[in-house]
Order: structure tokens, then sequence, then C-alpha cells
């Protein structure tokens, strides 16, 4: 199992902490990346992403997990059994056990510094898909991705109180009305369609709210790619806190208000733009995702 290798990875490199002075910063940045990456797997497991794609990822985390593992273990058997030899120590024998410990740290620097880049290098590739490691370790942003209707459905982030909304117009969204103050209460949109014809949407959300902020995108010029924000706990409510919204050419917010002890959710494309909206709602606006359609590349179903 994938996880179980980078569980096993993480816990050889911190047993082997010891032996690892000179290039700790380097290892702290690999056992973040790798905790990131089983927080992914066991998200990815309870989703019961079976997807070949998702298995292919799960097969490069375990090979990076292990290859990070190797590195590690032979660094530390050297040190041991360089700590192990019975050596009469003069001016000399230090000097070159000195180089030796500096050449072998060097190489290990280098082969973390490798698997660190990998690592980067893999992230990168699963942004292609809507996919964040997140911030800290245990963190994942695993957005699930399906196909509705032509568009690509982005899971909702937030709570699921109040009842499920839909809104998918015919032409781009024009224009987006919030109101809020500590936190999101409601949302409304508006499109024009082809023959110039305005649609609004219902009122997403409750009556609440002191600040109303309308967000005029200059379609078709200017258009939605994505919106971030955070979302947490108002009473007992697990509600979208803040938001703010990302076009082609700026971006507006955030709105609400945001607390450390929130939690950031965010989904902004290069290459496709959002055609639609989704999520939960009563009293406030308690969750909200996307319909996305990619411009330029073709993401899986």
């Amino acid at each position: 199992m994938a996880e179980a290798a980078t569980v096993k990875a993480i816990s050889k490199i911190t047993e082997q902490a010891i032996f690892l002075y000179g290039v700790d910063e380097q290892v702290k940045e690999l056992v973040t990346e790798l905790g990131r990456m089983r927080a992914f797997l066991k998200d990815a497991d309870s989703r019961k992403q079976t997807k070949e794609i998702v298995k292919n990822w799960a097969d490069e985390i375990r090979d990076l997990a292990q290859d990070a593992e190797g590195i590690v273990d032979k660094f530390a058997a050297e040190v041991k059994q360089r700590k192990g030899e019975d050596t009469a120590y003069c001016f000399c024998t230090i000097l070159v056990n000195v180089v030796k410990e500096v050449v072998v740290r060097y190489r290990v620097g280098w082969g973390i510094s490798k698997v660190n880049k990998r690592i980067k290098n893999f992230r990168e590739s699963l942004k292609t898909y809507g996919i964040d490691l997140g911030v800290n370790e245990g963190e994942t942003s695993f957005r699930e991705v399906i196909l509705q209707s032509g568009a690509i459905g982005v899971e909702k982030w937030g709570g699921d109180g109040g009842g499920h909304w839909s809104y998918r117009p015919k032409g781009l969204v024009k224009q987006i009305v919030v109101k809020h103050g500590v936190i999101i209460d409601s949302i409304m949109f508006k499109s024009i369609e082809e023959n110039g014809v305005v649609e609004s949407s219902q009122t997403f959300g409750g009556s609440g709210g002191s600040l109303r902020t309308e967000i005029n995108i200059d379609s078709p010029s200017e258009y939605l790619t994505g919106i971030s924000g955070t979302f947490g706990l108002f009473g007992p409510y697990l509600i979208i806190k803040s938001i703010k919204f990302h076009t082609s050419l700026s971006h507006h917010g955030p709105m609400g208000s945001v607390n450390e002890t929130d939690t950031n959710f965010s989904f902004i494309m290069q290459g496709g733009v959002v055609v639609g909206f989704h999520g939960f709602s009563g009293l406030f606006l308690d969750a909200i995702g996307l319909y996305v359609m990619p411009t330029r590349i073709s993401l899986l179903s």
C-alpha cells in the first residue's frame, strides 16, 4: 500500500534524525511533504477513488517515499559504522574522518534535494487536476472531479446544512451579489445569454448581512477562473466564512472575515472557465462548489 510505505518512510526518517544534523532543513521539508502526501492518499482512499490516474499517483508517492527512506538508511548506516570503528585518533585521522563525513553529508543532502525536487514537480502536476496537497501536514484539498452534463463539477467546500442549490446559466456569469458581515450570508448571480437577455438566479442563503458587494465581470473579455476563501464554525453551523472570486483579469474580495481557526479552500484554474455554482444554503451560505469547463486542457472524468 502506498500510504503504508509513506508512513514507514516518515517513521524511519524521524528515527534516524540524530544522524541527520547538517541537512535537517532539507529533512524537515521532506517529512512535511511526505505527511501531505499521506493525507492525500487517506483522502483519496476515503473517497474510494479507483481511477487509473489516481492509482498512478499513489504508485509515484510510494516510490518517492521508498527512495527517501533508502537515502536516509544508507546515510545513517555509514555514520554508525564510522562511529563504531576502533581508530587511534591523531590529527590526520581526525581530518580524514571529517572530510569523509562532509562528503557523505553532501551526498545525502544532494539525494534528499533530488527527492524534494521530484515532490515539487509532482505537486505541480497535481494542480493541473485541481488538487492541492495543502499547507500543513495532514491538510489536503483533494476535490472530487466528475463530469456533469458537459461541465466538470468540482465538489463543494463547507457544511451540509440547509438545502441543496445549483446554478447553471446558459451564458457566462456577468454579476455576483454577495451579502456578508462576519460571514457570507447569501449569494446571487446574473448572466447574459447570447440573445442579450439577463438571467438572474434566486438568492442562495438568508436575509442577513450588513454589507452588500456587487462584483461585475466584463464578459466575454473577462471571465471567472475560480474561487478561494475559508469555511468554519459559526455557532453550531459549518458555513462559508469568507470568499474571493478570481477572474482572467483580476480578483474580487475577500468578503466576510478570516479567522486563523478556519479552513482555507482554493480552486483557481489556468486554462479554464467557471460556468456555474452549486452548494448548500439556509440561513447562511453553508457550502459552495463550482461547475467548470476546460479551455485548453482536458481533465479526466
